[in-house]
């Protein structure tokens, strides 16, 4: 078809492995040179060889960029880690670091390198000595990080030796679990144990204690003694509802967080109107008085949620605060929200106290003896608060009262 009378064709490659093929034509017949063959086939080999060589070349270039993911996904996994690793040589020098470890130790990966790991990573026991050998093997019990800011971590240390193919150490690998969570859940089990043991037990002592005295056969009660042993059967029972509601409350919040709201548009002074109601009981004889601008607009919020908060604050400004100290709450617009306050007189917070006083379980050591409570009430009125995009806060001083500040967005700024 292309006019060509005569054609030479010479393999690229052995006939075995033939990359192609050379060909050579021209429009006359029986026009092939004497040398022609030869000549041809020594271009075929040279060509056949230039591929081999090309597609050598292809397939180095694909393993390195093989190469090059995978090291870049190892990386990613090791720098990913939640443990501290770390590598090091037979010497005991680091050689490598991830993100976790280079932050415990409060440096950059190549200002760690070269360095004893056990300079960078000093393991102690609880009192600060070295920790040996066997207290490792214990599962990590009693085992710290020593950190540069004094802040001790306890982890559970694991070793394993790094070899090559033929089992030759080349050098070690530590790898620090964090237990300080572990620790959290073992305390709140602690807290929740102390929690039923007290708190659980004590109201059904006294109700089984009066009931049981009202049920004997042989005494007769008045009329008035038995309503004073009703009456305190029932202040037992709803002590006893309300711990068992703190705790429904929060494993609601911890399930759902802000998807168990049902926030709707609300009139700040409803809001702490609701409040004052609920805690109508317990404040008492205490004056409560409440500053709140008419022409406050409405917070977006779960009204029963915020009831709940505005009961908690004033129940604990009337438990913790002098008979008949007054009780104050305010409310007043800032920016995008509306500020809640709740004052009292009472003794007043200790630095301390208030560095733990919205954590779960947490009761100051000067009154859990002598005012009965589950220390949930402030953790509950923190978790709904933040739930709703706000913040809680305290401003307290020994002697001098305190005052819970919250905050909740205005209704134009969160709802629809």
């Amino acid at each position: 078809q292309a006019g060509v009378r005569s054609l030479l064709l010479a393999p690229l490659g052995t006939s075995g492995d033939a990359r192609g093929a050379l060909l050579v034509g021209w429009r006359r017949a029986r026009a092939i040179p004497d040398g022609a063959e030869g000549v041809l086939e020594r271009l075929a080999d040279r060509a056949a060889i230039a591929l081999a060589q090309a597609e050598l070349h292809a397939r180095e270039r694909a393993a390195l960029r093989q190469a090059e993911v995978e090291r870049s996904s190892l990386e990613a996994i090791f720098d990913s880690l939640e443990d501290a690793v770390v590598t090091a040589d037979l010497a005991g020098a680091i050689t490598r670091l991830n993100r976790r470890a280079a932050a415990w130790a409060g440096l950059a990966g190549a200002d760690a390198q070269g360095r004893p790991v056990a300079e960078v990573f000093p393991l102690v026991d609880a009192v600060g000595r070295p920790a040996a050998d066997e207290d490792e093997g214990r599962a990590g019990e009693g085992v710290y990080l020593r950190r540069p800011d004094g802040d001790p971590i306890p982890v559970q240390p694991a070793r394993s030796p790094i070899r090559d193919e033929r089992g030759a150490a080349l050098g070690g690998v530590l790898v620090l679990r964090d237990l300080r969570a572990r620790r959290q859940v073992e305390q709140l089990k602690a807290n929740i144990l102390a929690l039923v043991s007290h708190e659980l037990r004590t109201p059904l002592a006294h109700i089984k204690g009066y009931a049981s005295t009202l049920l004997q056969p042989d005494v007769e009660w008045d009329a008035e003694t038995q309503r004073d042993f009703l009456q305190s059967i029932e202040r037992q029972a709803d002590r006893l509802g309300r711990l068992i509601g703190d705790l429904l409350e929060i494993s609601r919040l911890d399930a759902g967080g802000a998807a168990q709201l049902e926030r709707v548009a609300v009139d700040p002074a409803a809001l702490i109107e609701r409040g004052r109601r609920q805690a109508g009981p317990v404040i008492g004889g205490h004056p409560l008085t409440v500053a709140a601008p008419a022409d406050l607009p409405p917070v977006w919020a779960d009204p029963g949620h915020l009831e709940r908060v505005l009961r908690n604050l004033l129940e604990n400004a009337a438990k913790y605060s002098p008979p008949e100290a007054p009780i104050a709450v305010e409310a007043a617009a800032e920016g995008g929200m509306v500020a809640f306050t709740v004052r009292d007189r009472g003794s007043g917070l200790t630095a301390e106290e208030r560095g733990h006083l919205f954590e779960r379980f947490y009761r100051s050591p000067r009154v859990k003896h002598r005012t009965p409570g589950t220390g949930l009430g402030l953790a509950i009125c923190r978790e709904i608060v933040e739930a709703h995009g706000g913040a809680i806060t305290v401003e307290s001083s020994e002697g001098a009262g305190s005052a819970f500040r919250f905050t909740l967005p205005l209704a134009g700024r969160e709802g629809p």
